[in-house]
């Protein structure tokens, strides 16, 4: 009658006497030992004819990319080797979702998704890319060299600067240009995961003072961008800026000047 065993495995069937046969349990996914057992002219009961049954299992391999890459999903998630190869093993029938996982990568695909699996799954393999962030800002001048970043972008003719970083980068950022100087003087970031906006500066123009004696009080320093006049005791000064040329030349009604 081709019995089927009940909840608790057990199962029963009668046969005629002297009867001979093979018996073999079978169930999808499984597998027996015995595999079968084998009657030859029955003339008695036959007791705790048993077997042990044992479900089948399937590999899932592959390689996730990168070492150190959780394969979360699996029963066992197992992690990639130095190579990035993985491997674990389902039962027969197992239904999941892998999706590997490691800080500061993205993976391609993203998951892999197994329905009734009933054979070993080979070359389940993942491309992993590092992700990478941008640190952007304002110089607060056109041309400044903004000195740490990983490719040294220049400012462009609005002061605006961009680059781009990996995951995790931690470095100091220092802008520079002849004849300016930068507040704050440099930036420094440490393990950065996430894009860094508004990183800005502002730039100063260098100056310098040039001062002396007119020789008179009341000489106009001609020339100088200020045109100051020296005070009663015949100084003066004046600022100008980094890399400024000129000509200076006091004047007073009624005196002429010898540089010294």
């Amino acid at each position: 009658s081709s019995p089927v065993s009940d909840a608790g495995g057990n199962y029963s069937d009668t046969v005629d006497y002297g009867w001979s046969g093979t018996v073999t349990p079978t169930k999808a996914g499984y597998t027996f030992d015995p595999n079968s057992i084998t009657y030859s002219n029955v003339t008695s009961d036959q007791t705790n004819q048993d077997y042990t049954a044992s479900v089948l299992t399937y590999t899932i391999t592959g390689n996730a990319g990168i070492d150190g890459a959780t394969m979360t999903g699996l029963p066992s998630s197992p992690v990639s080797d130095a190579g990035g190869d993985y491997s674990d093993t389902v039962d027969y029938g197992w239904s999941g979702t892998v999706t590997p996982t490691k800080a500061g990568y993205s993976f391609d695909p993203n998951s892999r998704s197994y329905s009734n699996v009933t054979s070993d799954q080979t070359n389940q393999d993942y491309t992993a890319t590092l992700l990478t962030y941008t640190i952007t800002g304002n110089a607060g001048i056109d041309g400044a060299t903004m000195t740490g970043l990983p490719s040294s972008p220049v400012s462009d003719v609005s002061g605006d600067y961009s680059d781009t970083v990996d995951y995790g980068w931690s470095g100091t950022v220092t802008p520079t240009k002849t004849g300016y100087t930068f507040d704050p003087n440099s930036i420094t970031y440490s393990n950065v995961t996430s894009d860094q906006t508004n990183q800005d500066y502002t730039a100063t123009l260098l100056t310098y003072t040039i001062t002396g004696n007119a020789g008179i009080d009341g000489a106009t320093m001609t020339g100088l961008p200020g045109n100051p006049v020296s005070d009663a005791g015949g100084d003066y000064s004046d600022t100008v800026d980094y890399g400024w040329s000129g000509t200076v030349t006091p004047t007073k009604a009624g005196y002429s000047f010898d540089s010294n």
